[in-house]
Formats: C-alpha cells, structure tokens, sequence
C-alpha cells in the first residue's frame, strides 16, 4: 500500500509539471536570448581552488570568472557520489524526491525517463539542450540525459581496464574521458549550434576523480611535475599530481569562456560552475566510526559554487550564508524569466543577490547502504542499518543512523569544523529542530524507488573505483 502511495505521488508530481510546462510556453518569437552554461566539477574541493582561498595559480580562469559574478563560500550538496549529486543539480529536488539514491541496488538507481530536469524545463521554451560528460558515473545509465536533445558520452568501450602506467597518456578508457576531449566535443556543437540559441549546455569534468586521467606529459612538464617521477605516489606526491588536474580542468574551462568572448556570446550567458562533492583529504583515512567515515563530512558535501548572470547589475562579491546544489535550477530559471515550478525542493538565490530578506536554508545530505548489486529488497535488512541522513543550517549539523532515530550525532560547526565533538546530547533542542525535516520528510522510506531496467554497469563501477 505504501509503495503504491508514494508511486501516485511521483505520478502527481510529474503530471503537475507537465501542466505547468504547457501553461507557461511562449511563442517562439518571444524567446529569450540567454544561453546557460553549466560545468559541474567531479571531486574538485572548494578549498583547493584560488578564488576560494587555496593560492594563486591553482584555477586562474574560474577565479577570472568568480571576479566577474558571485562566490557562494557555504554550498552543500545532497550527496558525496556523482549520479546522486547531479541528479539534485540537474532537478533541483533532494533525493528522496528525485529518486536516484543508490550507485546499483534495488533501490533507485536511475532518474525516470520523464524526470523534471533543468534540461526538459529549458527545451520545452526554446532552448537547445546538450550535455558533455567524462564518467560513466554521470551517463546514460542513470538516466541522466533526461530533457537532452544532444548527450555525448563518448568513452572508448573497447578499451581495456589497465594499470596507472600504462594510462599515463591516455585522453579516454571504457568508462571515462579527460578534460580536453570533452571540451572538444562540447567547442565542436556550440561551433555548429551555438549562433542559432539560445541554448543550455552541461559539461562534466572528471578528471580529478582518477589518477589515470593524467594531462599531457608537456602540460605536467611546464608545471614541474615528472611522471616518472612518481608523481601518483601518496602524501604530497598526489596532492601535487591532484592540484596539476585542477590546473589542467580549470585550463579547459578557460577554453570554454574564451570560445564565448570570441563569439560574441560571453555578456548573454549565464555560466554556473559547481561541484558534486569533495575529495577526500589524507588526514581523514585515520578517522574511525562510522560518523567520520567521510560519507557526510564537511570536505565531502560542501562543494565550490560560482556564479556569473548575463547582466551587469549589482551583486555582492562572495555569499557566507549557507546554500545548496539543489537552488541551482530554481536560479537559472529565474535569471531566464521563466516560471517556477512548485515542485522545486531549491530555491532561488536570487533574492540573496539583490539584498532581499531570505529565509534562511537547511541543506540535506544522505548516503544510503544499499548501494550495490547484493543489496536486498527487504528493508529490514541489516544492510540498510548503515543508511545515514544529514541536516545542516549555518551552524548547526545532524547526522541520524537509522530510521528509527536511535542513533545520531550533532555537531557545531562554528566551534568544531572539524567535526570532532558530538554534541548530540547536550543540544536536545537543536536535535528536535533540524529532525523535524525528517519527520515531515520521510526520506527513510525506499519503498517507493526500484530498479528501472537491468541497471548501472558494476563492473564499469568497479573500474572508477567505486
């Protein structure tokens, strides 16, 4: 019964949604000029970027882009894995509304076909839509082109899994591809389709994600790094390998903008950069028990947030209030003039820009425990003991282990950013405050997710070292 219940609500949503697309549809001589630009970064932590503190040098043109728009200090995303986090960006929901929660398992592992994403919202007003992505983690297979006219997803699928040092020079393998080749594709189609707009475009870089996604041996070479030197070896060798990907990613992006300022089309696009998640630090491999696992760790959810509007209209520099990857769509939206839907669980952030009083937000996080193929449908599995929820506003985080509620962990992020004490039990007030979004949510429940189709590749999961 209850399965059937959350089935018709999902049907509600999505007939709600379509109702509103064709209420709001303009003629096609109405349509706006203005293109969006989305790039959304895989496992780029905002504290290793230089408009967010890290150094000079690091990422010179998102920090050139962050100069021209807004820098949001505090951006949450609802998960720490790739297709969960870009689903929120892409839908502007929380996972239990979109539905994809799990990597593969019997639990949501894919974005319906008729998902209300940003890309859908666009085509239905005009927009040309294409998506480029470097991961299959972000592919088709989880149905992640929903709402895109064009998605190139363009891995070698004949290309052997192979070890570090034989990929050094490799641009691409079975389930991935670096930064350049999917700039190419993506400077290829706004060549062909780019004059006629507007349009939305998604890009995807990956490569921080896995060593084997290396630059170009020259690149690495005018940056002071030797591959066989050992450059992929642990502690500072792989943080010097790490930031040389972010030079290299942040390069590619340069490519981007420029092709816009050579065209013509810079000062009437709407450019969004964003993170999924963050990439684990050297210091947290020590950590123990189950809340410092890294799953919901600050490094782990908070990710880095850019923002440049087509206007020239004043807005601050930098926003320290907290924000969400799932404000993102309802932002975009209203910086088109185009309608909100109601079923958006974000936010726009415009108000916060115009100097309007603004609500203050609660982000959510989860990771869930039935995230593979030998995930069980019962849930009363103890597998599912291990799902975890997480609630944070400006100062405050909760973290619950289990439906139930039994166990849970709060911390003070103001006096404890590391989140070292637990302070569940001397908050009492604050514990009930941020669980009432879990009351009024229900975000345990699973029910009301299965699988759709034989589901994701664990075998091409495996191989980006999930």
């Amino acid at each position: 019964m209850r399965r059937e219940a959350r089935s018709s609500a999902r049907r509600s949503l999505l007939a709600a949604f379509a109702l509103a697309c064709a209420a709001c549809a303009r003629d096609a001589a109405d349509r706006p000029e203005s293109n969006v630009l989305l790039v959304t970064l895989g496992s780029v932590r905002a504290d290793h970027l230089g408009c967010y503190g890290h150094g000079a040098g690091a990422s010179p043109h998102l920090d050139e882009l962050a100069l021209g728009g807004v820098r949001f200090d505090l951006a949450l995303s609802t998960a720490a894995l790739a297709p969960q986090a870009h689903a929120s960006i892409l839908t502007g929901l929380n996972p239990f509304r979109h539905g994809l929660r799990v990597l593969q398992g019997a639990f949501g592992d894919r974005l319906p076909a008729d998902a209300p994403t940003l890309a859908r919202l666009l085509a239905d007003h005009g927009w040309r839509c294409a998506a480029f992505v470097s991961s299959y983690a972000v592919s088709r297979a989880y149905g992640l082109d929903a709402g895109f006219e064009h998605f190139d997803a363009r891995f070698d699928p004949q290309a052997a899994p192979a070890a570090l040092d034989e990929r050094r020079a490799a641009r691409r393998t079975r389930t991935q591809r670096r930064a350049d080749d999917t700039t190419d594709a993506a400077l290829t189609w706004l060549e062909q389709y780019g004059e006629e707009g507007p349009w939305f475009s998604w890009v995807h870089y990956h490569d921080l994600c896995d060593e084997a996604l290396v630059p170009p041996r020259e690149f690495a070479a005018e940056h002071g790094v030797d591959y066989d030197g050992g450059a992929s070896g642990p502690g500072d060798e792989r943080r010097r390998l790490s930031d040389l990907e972010l030079r290299y990613v942040d390069r590619e992006l340069g490519r981007l903008v420029d092709w816009l300022r050579r065209s013509g089309q810079y000062e009437r696009t709407l450019i969004v950069v964003v993170g999924d998640h963050g990439q684990e630090p050297a210091s947290e491999r020590v950590r123990g028990g189950w809340a410092g696992d890294g799953t919901l760790a600050q490094w782990s959810i908070q990710v880095p947030l850019v923002l440049r509007l087509p206007d020239d209209g004043p807005h601050p520099a930098s926003v320290a209030g907290l924000v969400r990857t799932i404000d993102v769509v309802p932002t975009v939206l209203e910086a088109l003039a185009q309608p909100l839907p109601a079923h958006l669980d974000g936010r726009s952030l415009l108000p916060i820009l115009r100097g309007q009083m603004d609500e203050p937000r609660v982000a959510y996080a989860e990771s869930l425990g039935a995230s593979d193929a030998r995930a069980p449908r019962d849930e009363a599995h103890p597998a599912l003991e291990h799902d975890r929820f997480a609630l944070l506003d400006r100062r405050w985080k909760l973290i619950y282990q289990r439906a139930d509620g039994s166990l849970g962990v709060l911390y003070d992020l103001r006096l404890d950013p590391q989140e070292s004490e637990d302070l569940y039990d001397q908050f009492p007030e604050q514990v009930a405050r941020l669980g009432r979004f879990l009351s009024q949510h229900q975000p345990f429940d699973l029910s009301a997710t299965s699988p759709i189709g034989p589901g994701p590749d664990l075998a091409a999961l495996q191989e980006l070292g999930y």
